[in-house]
């Protein structure tokens, strides 16, 4: 698991530094302090070889096409767009291991001139004329503990063709599983192929208690097709077994929570305002739900949120468990500097036994 993460010129983070993480880590704080981008950054750390999630990571926040504007776009992951110095995002995990993920946006001759050999790779990619219309190459340099650095790059292109890109990307032997799920109800694709994993491994049967805090009556879940797709459906003692969409938000919300730790063992899920479809009455269970399912899978997790309920209802549910389990960051703005406060276990309990403000 991570211990620390270090973050540099990302977003509305000049710097930013989270220690002493926990087995789930909650992020408070109030609209515009970078609870979302924080989310950004760690999942940008886990996939250092994934170029173009620089770029689509924006349609989250509403941009469709952001290949259409590669430059403007990524330029938005930089503190006030401060491009030149590029941003990094460090990391260091219980077993010592410090890993660092350098961004760069450079012009292609100067991206040539440093990075020659993956510049050389990727010139097949777009035949020779890739860059014209777009010049800014995205570089991502991986650099882990006793291992050689590597490189991946990519660019993006306009024209007759349409909007495309290509890149090179490096080969690293670490492999983070790491899932976003963002603030709304997850793609009903992105369940199905979790779901699907779990069914070819045999595991189904590990989601379902979480998911009966909301739905005591379901048995089991299977795919069925259902307007030309394969749907999730539930079997609740009907004749016939009902589609999860038309079951309650709430019950997708915490079908995709699960199935997003279930499928990345040894890896990190980084939840959106994890309390959005879920009344305040269940967050207590359905936090016990997320310690088991993380445990079970040795799964970090990092989640948002706007609610006091959910804040005390993670309390109560981890409060015997172990002193690691849980941490709470509230993220503060301060003289345009985002600025952290931390509370372990104890300084929480006191925090909400005392009713004191913590979001």
């Amino acid at each position: 698991m991570f211990e620390h993460f270090i973050i540099k010129n990302f977003r509305c983070f000049a710097g930013l530094q989270l220690k002493h993480l926990g087995r789930v880590n909650l992020i408070a704080g109030k609209n515009n302090t970078g609870k979302t981008a924080l989310l950004e950054a760690i999942h940008l750390h886990n996939n250092p070889t994934n170029w173009p999630l620089a770029i689509d990571i924006s349609k989250v926040r509403g941009i469709d096409e952001p290949l259409k504007a590669v430059d403007d776009v990524c330029g938005w992951l930089f503190w006030n767009k401060h491009v030149a110095s590029g941003l990094q995002v460090e990391s260091w995990d219980d077993k010592g291991i410090t890993r660092t993920l350098t961004l760069l946006i450079l012009d292609a001759a100067t991206s040539r001139e440093r990075f020659p050999e993956a510049e050389k790779a990727l010139a097949p990619g777009y035949n020779g004329t890739f860059s014209t219309g777009h010049p800014s190459h995205l570089i991502l340099k991986y650099d882990q503990t006793n291992e050689p650095e590597r490189i991946s790059i990519g660019a993006g292109a306009g024209g007759s063709g349409g909007t495309r890109s290509a890149w090179v990307g490096a080969r690293i032997t670490w492999n983070m599983p790491s899932v976003y799920l963002s603030s709304g109800v997850a793609m009903a694709v992105q369940d199905v192929k979790l779901f699907g994993e779990l069914e070819a491994a045999k595991r189904q049967e590990e989601i379902l208690p979480a998911l009966q805090i909301l739905e005591p009556r379901l048995q089991r879940l299977s795919l069925v097709p259902l307007a030309g797709e394969s749907v999730i459906h539930g079997d609740i003692g009907l004749p016939r077994l009902v589609p999860l969409p038309f079951m309650g938000e709430g019950l997708r919300r915490v079908l995709s929570i699960v199935l997003a730790i279930a499928n990345a063992p040894g890896g990190v899920v980084l939840i959106d305002e994890i309390e959005n479809g879920l009344h305040y009455s269940v967050m207590t269970d359905v936090w016990k739900a997320i310690a088991v399912a993380a445990r079970r899978v040795d799964a970090q997790v990092f989640a948002t949120t706007h609610s006091y309920e959910c804040i005390t209802a993670a309390n109560e549910a981890f409060r015997d468990n172990g002193p690691d389990d849980l941490r709470l960051y509230r993220l503060d703005r301060i003289n345009d500097e985002i600025q952290v406060a931390a509370y372990d276990p104890e300084i929480l309990n006191y925090a909400t036994e005392m009713n004191h403000e913590v979001r």
